[in-house]
């Protein structure tokens, strides 16, 4: 026998239900969404160079007398009231609970958030990632990219913003790639 592949798949297209092959579509016009509106940021270094600041701070922890680092009675007092709080402002009631019951309960909560987003934006969570780069001179690129995007579709958009006067010019921020 020959090779039935084309006719295979074309008795699959056929076979595929209308609303699968609807989420297909949108599916596809997300992905050409996320690759032309990558969100991209472009972060310019800081003006003293980012490092001036460090010894600065390391001299003033050195200064710092050992005493001042010593929780007090007072201190401890706060600290119990405050955890005390969170724990009455999440919801804890004190009682002990088996690890399976909590990551149950977890997981419940999750899946109602996730049940609260839109289609676009479970669609999005589950497919897009962020990519952030930063270069030795302290310029910094943001941008998003589909989960099946290869090393070299981040190089490109890299390049296209590196041209633009990004990393070693006086490129601003922006969100248009």
């Amino acid at each position: 026998g020959g090779c039935t592949c084309g006719r295979a798949a074309a008795v699959a297209a056929a076979a595929t239900p209308k609303r699968a092959r609807q989420d297909d579509e949108h599916d596809e016009a997300r992905s050409a969404e996320v690759r032309t509106n990558r969100r991209v940021t472009l972060t310019a270094p800081l003006a003293d160079g980012g490092g001036a600041a460090a010894p600065a701070i390391a001299d003033i922890l050195n200064t710092i007398p050992d005493e001042y680092y010593l929780a007090t009675t007072a201190d401890a007092k706060a600290l119990a009231a405050a955890n005390k709080r969170q724990r009455a402002e999440r919801g804890e009631d004190g009682a002990l609970k088996p690890k399976a019951y909590r990551e149950r309960e977890k997981q419940r909560e999750e899946e109602a958030r996730l049940r609260q987003l839109s289609e676009a934006e479970r669609w999005r969570r589950k497919n897009v990632m962020g990519v952030r780069v930063r270069f030795a001179d302290g310029f910094e690129v943001q941008a998003d990219f589909l989960n099946d995007e290869t090393l070299s579709d981040v190089r490109r958009v890299l390049r296209t913003y590196m041209r633009r006067g990004g990393s070693g010019g006086g490129g601003g921020g922006g969100d248009d790639d």
